[in-house]
């Protein structure tokens, strides 16, 4: 139905900005620090179940909270991992906080339709994402988009279709 595009969108644009300031990350900060900055995106969806649905808090979820902030500061990253830039940082509260509305707008998508839909809706996600994508290929690469199109397209769509074919099997 048309009401999961009002999910699916906005979702499919916090996907493509946390695809391509992922790669703005790693570029010019630390990468350990990153990925684990990254995988902390999933405190929203955790979030948004305690205070927005009233989920209960167990003793396991205040340890698990606890232990994703203890991590940060237990992980040391490396020297020559790169170093911290406002660049790094703008990029790093885009991805982590991309990532974690997806999460929630997936939550919220998956409650209102009674958990149908959920192909419909990665599929506009997907598309959107796509197209997010493209444009910014295009501005960013310019004259050279003709060559990353001829060579990296096919490529890039043999990915797509071969990951897609391995979540098919996972899900059976």
């Amino acid at each position: 139905p048309a009401e999961i595009w009002w999910y699916a969108v906005p979702a499919g644009i916090f996907y493509a900005a946390a695809y391509f300031f992922t790669f703005v990350a790693f570029g010019c900060g630390p990468f350990a620090i990153s990925v684990l900055i990254i995988s902390y995106s999933l405190v929203f969806s955790t979030g948004y179940g305690l205070i927005a649905l009233n989920e209960p808090a167990t003793w396991l979820t205040y340890m698990g909270l606890l232990g994703v902030m203890l991590s940060l500061f237990l992980v040391r990253g490396d020297k020559s991992d790169g170093k911290f830039s406002l660049k790094w940082l703008i990029s790093i509260i885009i991805v982590w906080a991309g990532n974690g509305l997806i999460s929630v707008l997936t939550i919220m998508q998956m409650i209102k339709f009674d958990n149908a839909y959920n192909n419909d809706f990665m599929v506009v996600l997907l598309a959107v994402a796509v197209v997010f994508m493209l444009a910014i290929g295009l501005i960013k690469e310019g004259k050279d988009a003709k060559y990353i199109f001829r060579y990296g397209v096919p490529w890039g769509a043999a990915a797509g279709v071969l990951n897609g074919i391995h979540n098919a099997i996972s899900m059976i």
